[in-house]
């Protein structure tokens, strides 16, 4: 059975390796020179294999070959465009700005990329994405899309902050060809002009924020433009973090980020506008080459994530077959896409985007036939409900495993939800599309702006009630790696046991789910148990004790007052599922399982530990195993030789102690 899969489906075949290949290179963190002596080798071997008993389809070996080939195939591409640019020693550098910078809690930011360093009187040509963060202060005179910058502040490496589950924004930007950051404050840089040569990403953020512009110009504002310009065009740097909160416990983000559905349905409209081109081979060709202008071209538009590239390189394959009359296999121009993409652009593969597109369609395209079948109605309009009932549960059971592993929850109410955004989807892109192609005619852009808008605040409000039902979002559940991989397998063997009928699979998928099982009990269990405490690199001292699913956060007795649980804290709450934190000031009396607090002094297990405002007379009575000195300049005296200066950073710190430094080291876990 599954030889004839594969048979059918070559580029399935091809793309297991290609992703194994580059998930090796990746894990293995092997360099273009590391992959050298490994390619090499693995090319004389299959040519060997190649010339051995005349040829290689006819070898019993092409299978090893072919799946060599593509394996040191991904092995070389990732290693090779994941390699870090070697940056010169230079004086002042020339940037050009990507985008309009994102405005954050301490200033701004954006990417821009270098394309010179300057050296004294010599001028250096050089190419490299970074990241710059401007000042709150430069907020009138930040450079936008395009213009050039220069400035003599030292690039630095993007590393991330150190705290326990925290968001790995270095491999992120890694992925994605980023590796160094650079922090400009007033009278740092200088503005050179604009750019001459303009690529093709600037040209899409021109693009959209004038699209953008026509709707502010066309009477939205607030939520009802930052969420229209999020789901029509990709722009989501405005949202409020509640609304993207209120989508995500709704299950409604996949229709808040621009995806393979909206694809769908713009080249739904243009296929029923302009099917008519298709009567003739001349119309044909012409539908083909328009219908890939607007694939494409939405897709630079609204930022090429992965599942937009995913779908209008699969509608791109769709169309390309329909006009050569050629039979269309599903999961092979699945496959074929995966292959492209991945083969440009190897970081793919470990994003979060690229995972949830491809599982989603892949549930849909296997289970939701199957689920529609099982439904049999002759009304029109309940066969369509059920389709639309029938599709979110195969995609939700498609990336169950993912958005637990990675999010550690799910939307429950997921299925009511799509019966109502996935229409009004369509209804939005349309009125979007109407206020933007008649933008010409500002009255009649202003009443499908306005209809956009109250379409938009009906949405809002639907999912705000969605939310509020009992149990909207389920996070009581532990889900590792191991989960991960035996949830994926428990669907294979599902799909195993319906296509084939036979029962060691029945067998198969019993143990697949006592194993599960038992690793969500020890996985709770181990969360019950343990006792940790955590000293966050945070800018303010933070102490976190974890006591079983109690925990306990200690802070500065100021901060307590309307006091807002960081997010260092909240990504460990969600991790490790706890209930939520007691707060204490440092000065507190407190007694828990595993520690004791009594004037500003923690005993944890075996180990003491001197809080911030610890007296003296106890730092020397009691002689703590960590002294907290956030800003290290506190002077200690009389302390033994082994106690440890718990600091932010050590510029300011003298070498009468040993210290152990947050902003470099990392959080400070201690477990008992």
């Amino acid at each position: 059975m599954i030889q004839n899969f594969l048979q059918r489906s070559p580029f399935v075949r091809a793309v297991i390796p290609l992703a194994a290949g580059i998930s090796l290179a990746h894990n293995l963190g092997l360099e273009s020179g590391d992959v050298f002596w490994a390619v090499v080798p693995a090319l004389f071997f299959i040519a060997a294999l190649t010339a051995y008993r005349g040829g290689f389809l006819r070898n019993a070996l092409s299978g090893a070959i072919f799946n060599l080939f593509f394996l040191v195939s991904g092995m070389a591409v990732y290693s090779i465009q994941s390699a870090k640019p070697v940056l010169p020693v230079a004086d002042r550098y020339l940037a050009r700005m990507e985008e309009n910078p994102e405005k954050r809690v301490s200033g701004y930011r954006a990417e821009m990329t270098v394309m010179a360093v300057i050296r004294q009187d010599t001028v250096m040509s050089h190419q490299e994405r970074v990241m710059a963060y401007f000042s709150a202060a430069d907020s009138l005179v930040i450079p936008g899309t395009g213009q050039l910058i220069t400035f003599s502040e030292s690039l630095s490496d993007i590393v991330n902050d150190g705290n326990p589950y925290g968001f790995d924004y270095s491999g992120y930007m890694k992925r994605r060809r980023i590796f160094r950051q650079v922090r400009l404050m007033p009278g740092e840089w200088s503005v050179a002009g604009q750019g001459i040569h303009q690529t093709a990403g600037i040209r899409a953020e021109m693009v959209r924020a004038r699209l953008i512009s026509v709707y502010e110009r066309s009477g939205l504002s607030g939520d009802k433009l930052s969420v229209l310009s999020a789901l029509t065009l990709g722009y989501r740097k405005n949202l409020d973090p509640e609304v993207r909160q209120t989508f995500s416990n709704s299950g409604a983000m996949h229709v808040l980020a621009v995806s393979g559905l909206h694809v769908g349905i713009i080249f739904l409209a243009f296929r029923l506008l302009f099917s008519f081109l298709k009567r003739s081979a001349a119309g044909r060709v012409v539908f083909l080459s328009a219908a890939l202008a607007v694939l494409w071209g939405y897709a630079f538009i609204t930022g090429m994530s992965p599942s937009v590239q995913r779908a209008a390189l699969m509608f791109s394959l769709v169309q390309v077959a329909d006009m050569f009359r050629r039979p269309v296999n599903i999961y092979n121009t699945l496959a074929t896409s995966a292959f492209l993409l991945l083969f440009f652009r190897p970081a793919l593969l470990f994003e979060v985007g690229f995972q949830l597109s491809y599982s989603a369609v892949i549930g849909i395209v296997y289970f939701q036939p199957k689920m529609a079948a099982l439904i049999k109605t002759r009304y029109r309009l309940a066969g369509y409900f059920r389709d639309l009932l029938t599709v979110s549960v195969a995609a939700q059971l498609g990336t169950f495993a993912f958005s637990s592993f990675y999010f550690n929850q799910f939307p429950v109410w997921f299925w009511i939800t799509n019966l109502i955004v996935i229409p009004g989807a369509f209804v939005l892109v349309m009125l979007a599309a109407g206020t933007l192609l008649l933008s010409f005619w500002p009255v009649l852009a202003s009443w499908l702006a306005l209809l956009a808008g109250e379409a938009v605040g009906f949405m809002l409000k639907f999912l705000k009630w969605v939310e509020s039902l009992p149990g909207s979002v389920f996070s009581g559940f532990f889900f590792n790696e191991v989960s991960l991989f035996l949830f994926i397998s428990v669907l294979f063997m599902i799909v195993m046991l319906v296509e084939s009928k036979r029962k060691v699979y029945l067998f198969m998928l019993y143990g697949l789910v006592i194993m599960f099982a038992l690793n969500s009990a020890g996985l709770r269990y181990a969360a019950s148990s343990g006792a940790e405490l955590i000293v966050y690199r945070h800018h303010e001292p933070l102490v976190h004790i974890i006591d079983g699913r109690d925990n306990y956060l200690l802070v500065r007795e100021e901060s307590l007052p309307g006091f807002v649980v960081p997010f260092p804290v909240q990504n460990v709450l969600k991790a490790k599922n706890l209930h939520p934190p007691h707060i204490l000031s440092f000065d507190a009396n407190h007694t828990g399982c595993s520690f004791l607090l009594e004037k500003s002094m923690l005993i944890f297990g075996r180990r003491v530990i001197a809080l911030p405002g610890a007296p003296e007379t106890l730092l020397r009575t009691m002689a703590p195993d960590f002294v907290m000195d956030h800003q290290g300049r506190r002077r200690f005296s009389d302390l033994p030789g082994n106690s440890v200066r718990i600091i932010f950073r050590s510029s300011k710190v003298d070498d009468i102690l040993p210290y152990y430094e947050l902003s470099s080291e990392g959080a400070l876990r201690i477990r008992i």
